[in-house]
């Protein structure tokens, strides 16, 4: 029994008001339950749509991946570089007068590695109904696998050029490439969880502060 009860001795005055905003309180929790609800469903239906959209719209990823890598390469190394338009081709001067054609293939793109992202964010929305962090971490994973794989290409047009077609491609594209996809996936999962994954220790100090 609170010190406000004992004070007022238990009248009946005291505990009508208490009963009546309770029931305020109540309907307001209530209320909001439903609209994030609401929200959380209207959020994973459209993660699930992002999820399908980006798989059917691979090209589109692929000619775009081919448009930034041109404008990357020439940026960083001074290399004399482009891509052709609407086409998932990169070329790049490998000479005075020798330039060459950079495909990038269905196996060299992010488009099916971003769907596990809006998958799980899709997930994480229904299950925890939060928004700001989920959408955070997706925009940032999915930056991430952006200039994950313009890194890769970085390397093969650089090694190609530096050793040659048959040994810079094969180091670039096969070896150092691989490695580069193996560990970025590795980190930007990692990334993406630290930053939607709320921990509990979290939970506890804010629970305690308030």
């Amino acid at each position: 029994m609170s010190a406000a009860a004992l004070a007022d001795g238990g009248s009946g005055d005291f505990r009508g008001p208490r009963r009546h905003g309770g029931s305020h309180r109540a309907g307001r929790t209530e209320g909001a339950g439903g609209w994030r609800l609401v929200l959380g469903l209207v959020a994973s239906a459209a993660g699930a749509a992002l999820s399908v959209t980006v798989l059917k719209e691979a090209m589109s990823v692929r000619d775009f991946e081919a448009w930034l890598s041109g404008h990357v390469v020439r940026l960083l190394t001074g290399i004399e570089a482009g891509s052709f338009v609407n086409s998932p081709v990169v070329w790049f001067a490998d000479g005075p007068h020798r330039y060459m054609g950079l495909f990038i293939s269905p196996d060299c793109t992010i488009d099916a590695l971003i769907v596990p992202f809006t998958a799980v964010t899709a997930w994480v929305v229904w299950r925890q109904v939060r928004l700001m962090r989920p959408l955070i971490g997706l925009a940032v994973a999915v930056g991430l696998l952006f200039g994950m794989n313009q890194l890769r290409l970085l390397l093969v047009v650089v090694l190609t050029v530096r050793f040659g077609y048959v040994n810079g491609f094969y180091w670039g594209h096969t070896l150092i490439g691989s490695l580069v996809t193996v560990f970025g996936i590795v980190l930007i999962f990692v990334v993406y969880a630290l930053i939607v994954v709320r921990r509990k220790g979290s939970r506890l100090r804010r629970g305690k502060s308030s």
